[in-house]
């Protein structure tokens, strides 16, 4: 979507993704061209797939540049396809890539298309890896899980005993459990006793995850719950706060590189995204697709007039406002 962006709309949205001010369009794209690439074929042990695709209203097809398409699928090998968004059957497809993208997890992301939807643009994210070393069925036992407020519940609790990467780092425990080859792995943090949770995500920086790989191999005793997830909301607001408000906004919003001609009157309606998440005794299945839903400034609806009553006319000189003529019908 930022490919579309120019101004300072680009500059709020690289912010928001956490992207140095010196890395330009065209840095990026190459770097998110070779990290599709390294994830596609990191781990043949598992089942790891990314897919893109942009579907825009037929109609608009002529106002897109042309180069904005051209990068969405030389960089990051998205689907591009112009469909009826009048149709019942754009969702439906729309859906249906989503469904086939994530094994079926994720079957529906949109409900309708408004008549100011232009384009949605999608991103889609599958991984099915088992654990290097499984979790025994027959020591899954319910356990009490004390939520971030409330009583505690029983719930499965999964049981292993087993060699695996974890320390105990600035008085958080951090257990790092790897799938298949190892190329991938599930990162446990548990709080400190009494810090909130809310509290410890603010201190979770890339710094922290890149130390991660350092941990030591230590024998552990692990109990983690058994669970299966699914979670769906819109973004919009929570990206504003990040620092990308602009983009939001009718009239503010600048996205003249995806549509030179009409760029100006385009912006983002609704970012949303769907997560699915298994971790069970095997291993975990996750799924997620977020979509971007690109809207162009309606346009006024047709005043309607109809002089069938009396009424008043002037013919007036509209610079100096002069009144040359001044008349009342009150019938024909």
């Amino acid at each position: 979507t930022m490919n579309g962006a120019a101004g300072g709309t680009f500059d709020e949205m690289r912010a928001t993704l956490g992207l140095p001010a010196t890395m330009s369009g065209p840095a990026i794209n190459t770097a998110y061209r070779d990290l599709i690439a390294l994830l596609r074929g990191l781990d043949r042990r598992v089942d790891f797939r990314l897919a893109n695709s942009i579907w825009y209203r037929d109609s608009f097809g002529g106002a897109i540049a042309p180069s904005f398409l051209t990068e969405a699928t030389d960089y990051f090998d998205a689907r591009v396809a112009g469909l009826d968004f009048s149709s019942p059957s754009a969702v439906t497809t729309i859906n249906g890539w989503a469904r086939d993208a994530t094994n079926g997890r994720i079957p529906t992301v949109l409900e309708s298309l408004s008549d100011d939807d232009i384009m949605v643009l999608m991103n889609a994210i599958y991984f099915k890896g088992d654990w290097r070393q499984s979790f025994d069925r027959g020591d899954t036992h319910e356990l009490p899980f004390t939520p971030r407020t409330g009583a505690a519940r029983q719930v499965p609790m999964m049981f292993r005993d087993d060699s695996l990467r974890a320390a105990v780092v600035d008085g958080r425990i951090i257990a790092d459990l790897g799938y298949g080859g190892d190329a991938f792995s599930m990162t446990i943090v548990l709080p400190r006793p009494g810090e909130d949770v809310n509290a410890m995500v603010d201190e979770l920086d890339a710094e922290f995850f890149n130390a991660i790989p350092d941990l030591p191999v230590r024998e552990s005793l692990l109990r983690l719950p058994k669970f299966q997830l699914k979670w769906e909301r819109g973004l919009n607001e929570e990206l504003k706060r990040m620092g990308m408000p602009s983009a939001f906004i009718a009239g503010d919003a600048d996205f003249t590189r995806l549509s030179p001609s009409r760029g100006r009157d385009l912006f983002i309606s609704l970012v949303k995204q769907n997560t699915f998440v298994d971790v069970n005794e095997v291993g975990t299945e996750a799924a997620a697709v977020t979509t971007v839903l690109i809207s162009v400034v309606s346009l006024p609806q047709r005043f309607e007039i109809r002089v069938d009553r009396p009424f008043v006319f002037a013919l007036r000189e509209r610079i100096s406002g002069t009144v040359l003529f001044l008349g009342k019908i009150v019938r024909l």
